[in-house]
């Protein structure tokens, strides 16, 4: 089973003060998930000089967060992965297990990026993203593994 607790020890010390994480329990089919937040939380962290407080969310649609003063709900469209709103990363845990690591990896790398470079350009935050990850490519603001991977 995976939940909030499992996600954290894959932090660094530093950044697990300035990443709340949320989760429902899910089945353990999601653990890929897990460990490609691990890389991408390090990759992060290691281009970071004034982080702020952020939340990221992991979960099946409805995304629900609990707060000691209500529920939050968020319902991601279609076929949306990911999404960040105002300092809150929502990811779709049934979309994102469809994808190879390394794009699991880049997916979650976008939205730290995002959250704690405060970057809200599409193709800059793509740009970003390939320095961070060299294992990615970008081609036209799209991630691309390498050949063969």
């Amino acid at each position: 089973m995976i939940i909030a607790e499992t996600f954290k020890p894959q932090m660094s010390q530093d950044l697990r003060r300035y990443l709340i994480v949320h989760c429902e329990e899910l089945p353990d089919d999601y653990a890929g998930i897990v460990d490609a937040f691990r890389e991408a939380s390090n990759r992060i962290w290691s281009a970071l000089t004034r982080p702020e407080i952020g939340m990221i969310a992991f979960g099946r649609p409805p995304i629900k967060v609990h707060l000691g003063s209500g529920l939050l709900e968020f319902t991601p469209k279609g076929y949306t992965v990911h999404v960040n709103i105002e300092r809150m990363i929502f990811i779709n845990m049934d979309m994102l297990v469809k994808f190879k690591h390394l794009l699991k990896v880049a997916m979650l790398l976008e939205e730290l990026a995002q959250l704690y470079l405060d970057i809200g350009d599409e193709q800059l935050v793509s740009q970003v993203v390939g320095w961070l990850y060299p294992g990615i490519q970008v081609m036209g603001g799209k991630y691309k593994p390498p050949d063969g991977a």
